[in-house]
């Protein structure tokens, strides 16, 4: 690992426009949902991702 991902400690956020990106490719049934996401860090990805969308959301940061 470069150190400037060990002086972060690997936390390497989506970027928000990328995140945005993702959410006009996804589409989410009509029905109440789960979304599960393993490396959720700050989690702001993950809500853009699940944005407008019926989703209970569930994230864990495995390297907190």
């Amino acid at each position: 690992m470069r150190s400037a991902g060990r002086i972060r400690m690997g936390f390497f956020p989506l970027p928000l426009s990328e995140a945005q990106r993702i959410r006009h490719l996804v589409s989410f049934p009509d029905l109440v949902s789960a979304a599960v996401d393993p490396c959720v860090g700050d989690g702001v990805a993950f809500e853009a991702i699940t944005k407008d969308a019926e989703v209970f959301r569930y994230g864990i940061e495995l390297d907190a």
